[in-house]
């Protein structure tokens, strides 16, 4: 069976000759250096926040001093995943 052999009227609107440089319609061309290049860590804690503000969560003590330490500049990578490492840490062992 081809591509075309079972091809609905729906998918076929999105199959239109849109795709990004790769050839993949989900491509639009930003790739993740583009994204690592842009990356505003005051935004990305004001976000934090906010999402936990807008589902009714509070942020516990630990994740709110990463949210900090990225804020002033460190890199969210390491970050998050020492925050990742102690969290595991800190589990009971079933």
């Amino acid at each position: 069976m081809t591509r075309g052999d079972d091809y609905s009227p729906i998918a076929a609107e999105f199959d239109a000759g849109d795709e990004g440089p790769t050839g993949d319609p989900w491509d639009d061309g930003d790739d993740l250096e583009s994204a690592a290049e842009s990356f505003d860590p005051v935004a990305f804690a004001r976000e934090a926040r906010t999402m936990a503000a807008l589902s009714g969560e509070t942020l516990d003590a630990p994740f709110e001093h990463a949210l900090r330490h990225i804020e002033a500049g460190a890199d969210p990578e390491d970050v998050l995943g020492e925050l990742d490492a102690s969290e595991s840490a800190a589990e009971p062992v079933e």
